[in-house]
């Protein structure tokens, strides 16, 4: 269970989140997951990044996150030429990069990170991640959407940004038209 939306599917449980003070009050979206390791799969995600910020609650079980600051976009080989994969995602398994196929990815500036229960991680916008569970688990992820300051404190913010930009919007175009 990835990316649910906890307001809406578990309105009974939100008197138990409690936030810290530290948190902005400009929530954008809370999501749940649950997931899952054992021998013959695993819950895990594909490199991606997001454009807002995210404090990720790990309140049971353990994750791995890979992380990547962000960089050169295209190093990371997002699908851009085909329309039906979001261009915040890559086509690198960061686990096990294929340098051959995919020699400009920077899988020298990676971050490893064992998120345990009771932990939070924050991951800032346009953050390239992977994760991984490591045993059953469940999290809890706050999204905020960034604002003007972190286009200018940020280190990399904005000519990143700029550089996804115009692979980003046009699908992002197509999907609401999709909906529509």
């Amino acid at each position: 269970m990835a990316q649910v939306d906890f307001h809406k599917y578990f309105p009974e449980l939100i008197k138990d989140i409690v936030y810290p003070e530290y948190f902005a009050k400009n929530l954008k979206i809370m999501y749940f997951f649950f997931g899952f390791s054992n021998k013959k799969s695993t819950s895990t995600t594909y490199l991606h990044f997001d454009d807002i910020h995210n404090i990720f609650v790990q309140i049971r079980g353990r994750k791995r996150f890979i992380l990547f600051p962000p960089s050169n976009y295209l190093s990371f080989y997002p699908p851009i030429k085909e329309n039906a994969y979001s261009p915040a995602w890559s086509k690198v398994n960061p686990v096990t990069p294929d340098l051959k196929l995919y020699p400009k990815f920077p899988w020298q500036d990676k971050t490893e990170v064992i998120l345990e229960a009771g932990e939070i991680l924050y991951i800032p916008p346009l953050w390239w991640h992977h994760v991984t569970a490591l045993e059953e688990n469940i999290s809890l992820t706050f999204w905020y959407p960034p604002s003007i300051k972190d286009l200018i404190v940020q280190k990399r913010f904005l000519p990143t940004l700029l550089q996804i930009a115009p692979y980003v919007i046009p699908y992002q175009i197509r999907q609401k038209f999709k909906k529509l």
